[in-house]
């Protein structure tokens, strides 16, 4: 362990230990409180002791903590803990943080108690990487009546197993060490953030832990928990509305890279993984920082290169959020729930046979969809603002992730999905993407009427609740109108 990395872990005890204390001079009555510069810092309390200290797979914090890899998933993976610290225990191992209002605890020294944890997945290197690479769109799904999707390829760099950067070459059967460094989360430059609000207590209060694993003599970052972390996403959709009545939508084509999955499907709009430094609380007053830290924002600039100040200082347009709902219908992303593959062998009678595998780590997937609605104003007459709008250059989009994006009319005026829309339907990456659009085109024919209220859930909460209706009795809920849902910019 470096010296950083032990700076991290002293002044992440030394927090944790603050807040069972009651603050650093000791206010709690049950509490004792000091700080050793050469062995950190140290505490004597009964609360401690009982909800973190004695529950903590990590007790001894200068133990490692070994196990063998028994299931693989995107960007993730399931350890059987092996050594003596608990051997009835299955813990999980993400590279990206769970989301802020996330279930997912720190490892604890309870045992799992679903039997369909301890099972190895029994697949071959060779075959699961045949899985990971296969181009087809569905997978090799045994109940016809439930097809799962796949969409085609997957990033070589989301696989530990064909991954360049992270765990590179692991496969279940490969054995782990884990060591403790520090509650907490790292941001995009790979620098932990050390602000408390996000060190010691994330996810509603519970703690996640930022670990060193160590794979063949490398040491790699990672979030380990209690249960396996599920995918929580935003996806903001671009429709601009001329004014003479035409509305086009933003479509995104996938790029081909290592990170990149789906290669060349079409997206209706930017998504992006929801992360714990997001503001996921529904807002219509934006100023410049509040815009790049919301999940709609940070979408629109990192894939469309949509910046604040190309809409906040427009006098072509006005700019609506329109919210769409919550999208988590089982097996939405099929990266995220388990796998379906057949292997073609030859038995001891040289004859083919097939074996149906079935594997990976069962993950829930959701999405909140918000409609950006941009209106050219009626006294604007710019003809080429279709193809100049907001100056889209790819250079200024993610080009690992996106190869090109272009404007597809979306209805026409009787609210039909245009034809050109519905030939790319085939190449989306996702199928519920289409069921966004037809939600999207159903508030749109309401919104254009002007006669419009949607009721939201409200709070620090992201807008997952949402009803068309007139009037919300509910104080957990606000009713807004087509006028109220205009963007304004500070």
């Amino acid at each position: 362990m470096n010296y950083y990395e032990k700076y991290l872990k002293y002044k992440n005890k030394y927090n944790i230990l603050k807040k069972y204390s009651g603050g650093a001079n000791g206010t709690n009555s049950e509490s004792s409180f000091s700080y050793d510069y050469t062995n950190g810092p140290k505490i004597s309390n009964t609360k401690y002791n009982n909800e973190y200290k004695n529950n903590n797979m990590f007790e001894n914090e200068d133990t490692d903590i070994e196990g063998t890899i028994i299931k693989i998933s995107y960007c993730s993976f399931a350890i059987l803990v092996t050594n003596s610290i608990n051997q009835n225990k299955v813990i999980y191992v993400s590279r990206f943080p769970p989301h802020v209002n996330s279930t997912n605890t720190f490892p604890n020294k309870s045992n799992n108690t679903n039997v369909e944890d301890f099972k190895n997945d029994n697949i071959s290197k060779g075959q699961f990487i045949s899985f990971w690479f296969d181009s087809r769109n569905t997978q090799d799904t045994l109940n016809t009546q439930d097809i799962k999707w796949k969409g085609g390829a997957w990033g070589s760099d989301n696989l530990i197993t064909t991954s360049d950067n992270w765990f590179t070459g692991a496969f279940i059967g490969d054995q782990i060490k884990l060591k403790y460094i520090c509650d907490g989360v790292k941001d995009k430059i790979n620098v932990i953030i050390e602000d408390t609000k996000y060190v010691t207590t994330t996810c509603d209060g519970k703690i996640i832990k930022l670990n060193n694993i160590s794979y063949e003599s490398k040491a790699y970052k990672c979030y380990v928990t209690d249960n396996a972390v599920d995918q929580v996403a935003t996806d903001a959709l671009v429709v601009l509305k001329l004014n003479t009545g035409e509305k086009y939508i933003r479509l995104l084509q996938r790029a081909n890279g290592p990170t990149t999955d789906m290669p060349y499907k079409y997206i209706p709009g930017a998504g992006e993984h929801l992360e714990l430094m997001d503001n996921t609380t529904f807002m219509l007053d934006y100023d410049k920082t509040k815009w790049e830290k919301s999940g709609v924002g940070r979408s629109l600039k990192e894939e469309m290169g949509i910046e604040y100040g190309n809409i906040a200082s427009s006098n072509d347009f006005d700019v609506y959020l329109i919210p769409l709902g919550k999208f988590d219908e089982k097996g939405r992303d099929p990266r995220y729930g388990t796998y379906e593959w057949n292997e073609i062998t030859k038995n001891s009678n040289n004859k083919y046979e097939t074996i149906h595998h079935n594997f990976g780590i069962n993950r829930k997937s959701s999405t909140t969809a918000t409609l950006v609605y941009i209106m050219q104003k009626h006294n604007n007459n710019n003809v080429d603002l279709l193809n100049n709008f907001l100056s889209f250059q790819n250079a200024n989009t993610d080009q690992q992730e996106i190869s090109k994006s272009e404007w597809v009319l979306l209805c026409d005026n009787n609210y039909t999905v245009s034809e050109d829309l519905k030939n790319k339907y085939k190449d989306f990456m996702i199928k519920d993407h289409k069921k966004i659009i037809d939600t999207a085109i159903k508030h749109l024919s309401v919104f254009d009427d002007n006669n419009y209220n949607v009721i939201i859930k409200t709070g620090t909460t992201n807008t997952t609740d949402t009803t068309d209706a007139t009037d919300a009795t509910d104080a957990k809920y606000k009713t807004y109108t087509k006028e109220k849902l205009k963007l304004n910019f500070k």
